[in-house]
């Protein structure tokens, strides 16, 4: 999601959010697990949690979507050493 985006679903009397922040909030919008990978249901639901809480709760929320950020990061890499394993094995197969 854009910034402008995110700052369109917010209500007229909302703080808009400062650059830092926002990447805070896109941060928390992409990885946490309680967001919705729909996007548009997603967009909504951090606009919304913003919008009524503020930043306080996008900041409780961050360390989980790191962490998932970081496990998605960790099955990527055992992902391609799997395939890099398979590719090593198909050559020695290779007659």
């Amino acid at each position: 999601m854009m910034y402008q985006e995110f700052v369109n679903r917010l209500p007229e009397n909302v703080r808009i959010p400062t650059d830092k922040e926002y990447k805070t909030i896109e941060r928390v919008y992409t990885w946490h697990p309680s967001i919705s990978q729909n996007g548009h249901e997603g967009q909504e639901q951090i606009a919304r949690l913003y919008s009524e809480f503020g930043m306080r709760i996008i900041y409780d929320m961050e360390d989980t979507a790191l962490m998932m950020e970081n496990l998605n990061d960790a099955r990527a890499k055992a992902k391609k050493t799997i395939e890099d394993v398979d590719r090593q094995m198909a050559k020695l197969a290779c007659k």
